[in-house]
């Protein structure tokens, strides 16, 4: 069976993004340049669940930094 050689850069069509033309794969989430669109799926809500994680983290980031930045204001209007 001959490897499928691309002659151009390519998009994923899971995640989208940009790819040079001597990858195969791609850089980001690992999908296939020739994969199939169950393939596409599978590689797609991988990295939906890793953008919810980094975007939980950084609303907890933000609360937390919120709250200690509201005590330290009461206690200089306290003071």
């Amino acid at each position: 069976m001959m490897k499928k050689q691309l002659d151009y850069d390519w998009v994923c069509h899971a995640c989208t993004t940009e790819n040079g033309k001597s990858l195969t794969r791609c850089q980001a989430c690992g999908c296939a340049a020739f994969a199939s669109v169950s393939e596409m799926e599978v590689h797609a809500k991988g990295q939906r669940k890793i953008d919810l994680q980094i975007s939980r983290e950084l609303a907890m980031t933000v609360l937390f930094w919120s709250f200690i930045g509201g005590i330290v204001f009461f206690f200089k209007l306290a003071a």
